[in-house]
């Protein structure tokens, strides 16, 4: 009972990160199969491509341990 929260708030993390990473996979592979175009249209597919393969490659290590913790203020305030 005295956990109740932080496990909420972990569970809420953890669904946060995986729909990212779900949602960023999805992103990345429509954009890979998008026509590469010509001229500036392939450098923007690129550079798309570039930056969520970066972004994944940020939040795939993580789990749980992306919250070191949290702030939680008196006066009921939802943690930070």
């Amino acid at each position: 009972a005295l956990i109740a929260a932080d496990e909420q708030q972990f569970s809420a993390i953890a669904d946060c990160l995986a729909q990212r990473v779900a949602d960023l996979s999805a992103r990345l592979g429509a954009r890979r199969r998008d026509p590469a175009g010509t001229g500036a249209q392939t450098i923007d597919r690129d550079a798309d491509i570039r930056r969520l393969v970066a972004e994944l490659t940020t939040l795939r290590p993580f789990g749980l341990d992306l919250c070191i913790g949290h702030v939680a203020f008196t006066g009921g305030a939802d943690p930070v």
